[in-house]
């Protein structure tokens, strides 16, 4: 208990304010566990690891709609090419419509406030070895009415493949290149995920 008690006011000491579209559920596999799930492919997501891949071809489209007319809406492709797996993804998370008064509150007009995501993967096995490796470029796009925070940053993941127990050790890096931006945007995270097959449901 007391453990718990100074991780948390650790937590109060040095934590961040973040972007909320970080944080924010763009696919609906990804909700449906709860934030959970780096290791479950989805090209429209950002809790991803970028080195999990699939032999098939897809396209995704996702809509979710949250309270007081805030929504993400997400489509996604994954395809292999150059003897590896790319994934291509476009993210919307709208706000929604504000109205806009002066100091006299006279009404000015209208602004739309929305976060936009490209996100752009690619993955490749190493034949040699049971691991697979995968680097992602993602371009982040804020706009509050004349306002606007344009940055850039990579996701960096690896997993092994552990046959003999139907196991998978992800390991990821997550908004690697905020650091030095002016914009305290996010923070670089590590991620550590863990995949494993059941023999009964």
């Amino acid at each position: 208990m007391r453990l718990l008690n100074i991780v948390f006011i650790l937590s109060i000491i040095f934590g961040q304010t973040e972007n909320p579209s970080v944080n924010t559920f763009f696919s609906s596999s990804s909700l449906s566990l709860a934030g959970a799930g780096y290791l479950n492919l989805s090209s429209t997501s950002l809790r991803y690891n970028p080195s999990i891949v699939d032999r098939k071809r897809f396209f995704t489209v996702s809509i979710i709609n949250y309270k007081n007319d805030i929504s993400s809406q997400s489509l996604g492709s994954f395809f292999p090419i150059c003897n590896g797996y790319a994934s291509l993804s476009i993210k919307n998370l709208s706000y929604g419509v504000f109205d806009s008064y002066d100091e006299n509150k006279i009404f000015l007009g209208t602004y739309q406030s929305s976060d936009n995501w490209l996100t752009l993967s690619y993955a490749k096995n190493l034949n040699a070895l049971p691991f697979t490796i995968g680097l992602s470029y993602n371009y982040f796009n804020s706009n509050l009415a004349n306002y606007q925070i344009r940055k850039s940053f990579l996701t960096f993941g690896t997993n092994v493949r552990i046959k003999k127990i139907k196991t998978i050790l992800g390991f990821s890096f997550h908004q690697l290149g905020f650091k030095n931006s002016k914009y305290k945007i996010v923070e670089p995270n590590f991620v550590f995920s863990i995949l494993n097959n059941l023999e009964h449901l």
